[in-house]
């Protein structure tokens, strides 16, 4: 009587797969700049393969369409974080959403390879100064004109994401226009401060 041990080689038949990729979407965001020091780790993605050895050793990089020119990002082939490329600007009222796909390949002889595709939000930064729709506005008043009327109504707007573009104005002394004008704006005021509205 003998005991015999065989052993079983491993085929590479797995390929890798993400068992997270459907909630990167939810955490991968950068904040809109540049980053050409320090860049930061926006997500760390990773990978599973269930074959053996070199067969479930895996290496991550970016896939990239031979069209697309324009490269945000960069990734760390061994720990699979992902980073912004020094290369790129980021710019939310551009571009709010950034769309990354992270390629898993396996070390076997026939290499096997898997995918995840997410996007990365692009966080705004208050970096955008308001912007009046006209360069000057132009109203004529009556002298005999009762207080709290409505001279004049201003609009501006701001391009950052609503909680960086909330405006209010308020007026003041136009002091290029000489000494016997810097009282002009006391004659006037605004009838709230979100409106614009001048009476």
């Amino acid at each position: 009587l003998a005991t015999v041990i065989i052993g079983i080689e491993d085929v590479n038949n797995n390929k890798p797969e993400f068992p997270d990729c459907a909630k990167y979407g939810e955490m991968a965001k950068i904040l809109e700049g540049s980053y050409k020091k320090d860049p930061p780790t926006i997500i760390k993605v990773e990978a599973t393969d269930e074959d053996s050895s070199a067969n479930g050793e895996i290496v991550y990089s970016l896939y990239y369409a031979q069209s697309e020119s324009r490269k945000p990002f960069i990734i760390d082939r061994l720990t699979g974080a992902l980073q912004p490329s020094p290369h790129v600007v980021f710019d939310r009222e551009t571009r709010p959403r950034e769309d990354v796909t992270v390629k898993a390949t396996d070390r076997g002889d026939r290499p096997l390879i898997g995918f995840c595709q997410f996007s990365v939000e692009v966080v705004d930064v208050n970096d955008n100064a308001p912007q009046f729709d006209r360069a000057s506005y132009e109203t004529s008043v009556s002298r005999n004109e009762a207080i709290g009327t409505s001279v004049l109504t201003v609009f501006a707007y701001d391009n950052d994401a609503p909680h960086n573009a909330k405006i209010s104005y308020s007026l003041e002394p136009d002091l290029t226009a000489g000494e016997e004008y810097e009282t002009d704006a006391d004659w006037f005021e605004l009838m709230n401060p979100k409106s614009g509205e001048i009476t």
